[in-house]
């Protein structure tokens, strides 16, 4: 069925909900690996993806395939295109594998708790019941990897476990409807 999950993780993150804050090191060469100047007002617009800043010529790029992104801290799964902010659920789809936004998530970034890991990330009981309507086994202790096609697969064999169908259609012509911070209305 599913790869089994030991569980346990630690916690960079310094900012919550829409906050761009962010104070673990994730490593400290991250930006020099990207070939990004550390000039740190390229960064203005305050934009965080899964835990590493992101340069504002880096967040034009990736809008260019996502749609508009607002300043937040954000996670983004690159096999599936699924996006929210730090510590909650899936907000939304973009395409996915948007080279800007490559950071690995982390396994504790939307907050889940039901011991079922997709593409890195513990879904929450929110993001799990409608993949469970598309045929994902809701079973804890498992991880899989899901892409955009739908295909869930087994994260150890990688054996086909389902097909879920595609997650997102509509975006196989066009760009995403961006990232943003849920308003407080």
């Amino acid at each position: 069925m599913g790869s089994e999950w030991s569980g346990g993780a630690s916690t960079e993150w310094s900012g919550g909900g829409g906050s761009a804050e962010w104070s673990g090191d994730g490593g400290s060469d991250w930006v020099a690996e990207r070939g990004v100047s550390r000039d740190w007002d390229t960064f203005e617009r305050g934009v965080v993806v899964n835990g590493a800043p992101i340069a504002d010529a880096e967040v034009q790029r990736a809008e260019l395939l996502a749609g508009p992104i607002d300043p937040g801290n954000y996670w983004y799964d690159i096999r599936a295109g699924f996006w929210g902010v730090v510590g909650g659920p899936c907000l939304g789809i973009l395409p996915a594998h948007i080279p800007q936004l490559r950071e690995p998530m982390r396994r504790d970034c939307a907050g889940g708790r039901t011991r079922v890991v997709v593409n890195g990330r513990e879904l929450s009981q929110r993001d799990l019941g409608p993949l469970t309507q598309r045929g994902m086994p809701g079973a804890p202790h498992r991880v899989y990897t899901l892409d955009a096609t739908g295909q869930l697969r087994d994260a150890t064999s990688n054996a086909l476990v389902s097909h879920l169908g595609h997650l997102a259609p509509s975006l196989e012509s066009k760009r995403g409807n961006g990232m943003y911070p849920p308003s407080s209305d």
